[in-house]
Order: C-alpha cells, then structure tokens, then sequence
C-alpha cells in the first residue's frame, strides 16, 4: 500500500479478494481461479474461473453465472 489514505481501502479489498479466491479455491479445488474483483453491484464480486465468468457474494454462499450489465450505460430501446 503507497499511500496511507488510499492504501487503507485497497488493502481492504484486496484482502477480500484473497479470502473470496481461497473460499473458491476450497469449494472447486479442480478449478482454476484466475481473478477476483469487486463487482460494480453492491456486495458482488466477479469471478474468472477456468476462463468463464461468474459472480458471488462475500462468503461464497451463492454462484451467478451469466451476464452482468449496468442498465444506466444501456441506450433506451
């Protein structure tokens, strides 16, 4: 962490990251997982594993594979 005031949130999420990756890891020990990444929805991370992506929250309680689109940047149809 470089700077103190910044350094104190990535570090944080970073450390999610790390505990999200590991609960994975322990669940689908066959699979690869290639990143973790907060997602831009509240309490969501996306999630590489074996290439596809897939989302879950926090504890790893829930999987949600399939697409993730932020309406707001959507054009009206």
């Amino acid at each position: 962490c470089v700077l103190m005031v910044w350094g104190l949130t990535a570090c944080g999420a970073n450390a999610d990251e790390t505990k999200i990756k590991q609960l994975l890891q322990s669940k689908f020990p066959t699979m690869t997982i290639d990143s973790v990444t907060k997602a831009p929805l509240g309490g969501l991370y996306e999630v590489i594993i074996s290439g596809e992506i897939v989302y879950t929250n926090d504890k790893v309680e829930y999987i949600l594979a399939g697409d993730l689109h932020d309406v707001r940047a959507m054009p009206a149809r």
